[in-house]
C-alpha cells in the first residue's frame, strides 16, 4: 500500500519559510513517501528520531527531529498505519514545541 501524505503542500511551503531546514524536510518527506512501516515500532526503524505524544484529544501524534542545534525543529504529524495515511499538522521550533501549548491545538 502507497503511503499518502496529506498536506504534502505545507512541506513545500515550510521550505520557503524554514530555508535552513530544507534538505531535512525534503530528506523526511522523501523517507516518508516510501515508508510502508505498519506500526510505530517499525517506523522508529525509518526515524530513529521520532516519539510518540499524546495530546489534548487524547490521540497520539509522531514528532520527528529536525535539524541540528541552531536549527532545531519539530515536525507533528497524525499517521494511521492501517491505511498509511499521514496528515501532516505542524512544525515547531525547538522552544515553541517545549511551552507544549501545542498539545491543546491537536
Amino acid at each position: 500500500m502507497q503511503v499518502r501524505i496529506i498536506a504534502e503542500s505545507k512541506i513545500k511551503e515550510w521550505c520557503k519559510s524554514y530555508s535552513m531546514i530544507k534538505a531535512a524536510l525534503l530528506h523526511w518527506l522523501a523517507l516518508m513517501k516510501t515508508c510502508t512501516a505498519s506500526s510505530f515500532v517499525e517506523l522508529q526503524q525509518v526515524f530513529n528520531s521520532v516519539d510518540q505524544v499524546k495530546v489534548g484529544s487524547n490521540k497520539t501524534v509522531c514528532v520527528f527531529d529536525l535539524g541540528g542545534k541552531k536549527s532545531a525543529h519539530r515536525l507533528i504529524a497524525a499517521i494511521h498505519f492501517n491505511t498509511q495515511i499521514v496528515f501532516v499538522l505542524l512544525l515547531l521550533t525547538h522552544a515553541e514545541y517545549d511551552k507544549e501549548t501545542w498539545k491543546n491545538e491537536l
